[in-house]
């Protein structure tokens, strides 16, 4: 019994002892392992999904780093001047050539760097065409138009058009521009029209292609153009020639400064060819009647205006009449316009201190009533007030009158004012004659 303790004794410190050392072991192998993975130096991969390609080539780089200890920093150069301190940064080259792209990585103590080749190769530019419905026609006429184009790269491709007018009188033109792939235009204007097509690709590459439409007169236009050309060389064509170069030194001007000073001779000569031509609209100047104004009486409003204040205490209406007489023997007076506005010139019918809202000026003729100053503005001498016709000897009684609205506040004084008459040069074209004084005092 003894015997048999002691023999398992010894087998259980037999295997404790082999298990201790078989552990032992192991945990000197662990520690061996581990000094040689710590004793590996850092090092660095760089990964592309792509190294070659037409720029613009985009390439997304990636990095594999090893056996690194503590925080890393990462410096990319991309063998364009172009630098990086990303991660894993992504990059677009947008020019060709063979770029070395290399990667540094540091982590305080070391460095240690990786590089790869990229090779970008040149893009080329689209090839395109104008196709046009037609390219000439008569008018009106509309035109489709369209882009035949093929990129070689496959790249999306924007479109410009510009379509040139021809010139107006000679020098300007209008541009349509349009952006899409076709588009459609009705042409009216004859002419030649030049269109421009521009097209570039995601690489900037741009190509240019041209066409001229040809936009004609109809044949009834055509027609008409030979009739017109026949009229030139019959005689009221050649009047009109030669008024036309006449015109040009000033002839119209000429004769509306002496027309009334000719003889009836020459002016039955003139008025034989202006009948004569098709296209000379000249009016010979009428002789314009004597007009004659009496004086106007000035127009008081002071008592209705506070001495101290100067505020109007109630609303006032003050008129003055007045006379205009043709005293001429023979030309009747047409078209008399009588107005506190004189056209293309800096005067004006009152004086600045009462061209104010609160003042109306008014004329009268019998039941008929004219403003000529109203809301702070003058009436224009075209619309103010019209004596269509004053006979020789005849006469016409007007009264002009001014309206002051209560508690309005004026400068007490006597203000200097001027009516315009304007008389018929002739037809549609009036001319000034006089100017008629009269004084405001408030």
């Amino acid at each position: 019994m003894i015997l048999t303790l002691a023999v398992i004794g010894l087998l259980v410190t037999t295997i404790f002892t082999v298990i201790t050392q078989n552990e032992i072991t192991s945990i000197n192998e662990d520690i061996e392992e581990i000094k040689e993975l710590t004793d590996k130096p850092l090092s660095v991969r760089i990964l592309a999904d792509i190294t070659s390609g037409t720029f613009p080539l985009i390439v997304n780089f990636r990095q594999l780093t090893l056996n690194n200890k503590s925080k890393l920093d990462y410096y990319w150069d991309f063998g364009n001047g172009n630098t990086s301190d990303e991660i894993n940064p992504t990059y677009k080259y947008t020019s060709s050539g063979v770029f070395c792209c290399k990667l540094t990585v540091e982590d305080g103590e070391k460095s240690v760097s990786d590089s790869i080749n990229i090779s970008v190769f040149p893009n080329e530019p689209p090839k395109i065409k104008i196709k046009a419905s037609s390219t000439s026609d008569f008018r009106p006429a509309k035109i489709n138009f369209d882009a035949e184009a093929f990129d070689p790269e496959g790249e999306e491709l924007e479109y410009q058009w510009v379509l040139t007018h021809p010139p107006i009188m000679g020098f300007y033109e209008n541009k349509d521009t349009f952006n899409t792939k076709k588009f459609s235009k009705l042409f009216i204007r004859n002419g030649n029209y030049i269109l421009k097509l521009t097209v570039t690709d995601e690489a900037g590459n741009q190509v240019v292609d041209y066409e001229t439409i040809n936009i004609k007169v109809t044949r009834v236009e055509g027609l008409i153009n030979q009739l017109k050309f026949l009229y030139t060389v019959t005689l009221p064509g050649q009047l009109d020639l030669i008024w036309g170069a006449l015109n040009i030194f000033g002839l119209e001007k000429y004769l509306d400064n002496n027309w009334l000073g000719m003889s009836p001779f020459m002016q039955n000569i003139i008025t034989f060819i202006i009948q004569m031509s098709r296209s000379v609209d000249y009016e010979p100047p009428i002789p314009k009647a004597d007009l004659v104004v009496s004086d106007i009486p000035d127009i008081n409003l002071s008592s209705y205006v506070n001495d101290t204040t100067g505020k109007v205490e109630a609303g006032a209406s003050v008129s003055s009449l007045f006379t205009i007489s043709n005293n001429d023997t023979s030309n009747t007076a047409r078209s008399v316009y009588i107005t506190l506005d004189k056209p293309l010139s800096e005067k004006e019918g009152l004086e600045d201190e009462i061209e104010v809202e609160e003042l109306t000026v008014d004329l009268e003729a019998g039941v008929v009533s004219n403003k000529l100053f109203y809301n702070g503005k003058y009436t224009k001498w075209e619309d103010s007030y019209n004596i269509q016709k004053l006979a020789p000897g005849d006469s016409i009684d007007l009264g002009i009158t001014v309206n002051l609205e209560e508690d309005a506040t004026f400068s007490k004084g006597a203000y200097n004012c001027t009516l315009y008459i304007y008389q018929e040069k002739y037809l549609k074209k009036a001319e000034f004659v006089d100017e008629i004084p009269f004084t405001i005092i408030i």
